[in-house]
């Protein structure tokens, strides 16, 4: 796990490969709408800097659509995998990973971009932190797991 600011967070490489792979496998336009089921329990995920956000559900990518607040509801109380493309410049990645969000709680999902690699942070609202957000320790990278 690479440090960001201090915090630990997620590192990928940022490639002009990594470009035409996100747009080969995670094209908007081709995945289904994710819809949560009417009794599931929910999470809120902001996507911070970050463009077309995805959930994988079953091996199946679904387009994520989040409200004017930039926040998309996902399920709650499970092992989500989550993906979205960042790009800087030139520079692009589309990084994966899967964390637990727990039922009713908000999270922010954020990307930085440093020498040629991407860095990822989830960060759960929490009004008792010093900062209003606490670090989110089961994140891990998980590549490959969508078609």
């Amino acid at each position: 796990m690479k440090r960001r600011n201090g915090l630990p967070g997620l590192s990928y490489a940022m490639t002009p490969f990594a470009m035409t792979l996100c747009a080969m496998t995670l094209c908007a336009c081709a995945a289904p709408d994710y819809q949560p089921a009417p009794s599931a329990a929910l999470a809120q995920v902001r996507f911070v800097n970050l463009g077309r956000p995805h959930i994988c559900v079953s091996g199946t990518s679904f387009a994520l659509h989040p409200d004017a607040r930039g926040y998309a509801s996902v399920p709650a109380g499970r092992m989500v995998h989550l993906t979205a493309e960042f790009k800087q410049g030139a520079g692009h990645c589309s990084p994966a990973l899967r964390f637990m969000p727990q039922a009713g709680q908000t999270y922010d999902l954020a990307v930085e971009a440093r020498a040629e690699q991407c860095f990822v942070t989830v960060m759960r609202h929490d009004p008792s932190a010093q900062y209003g957000l606490r670090l989110v320790t089961d994140a891990a990278p998980a590549p490959g797991i969508c078609r």
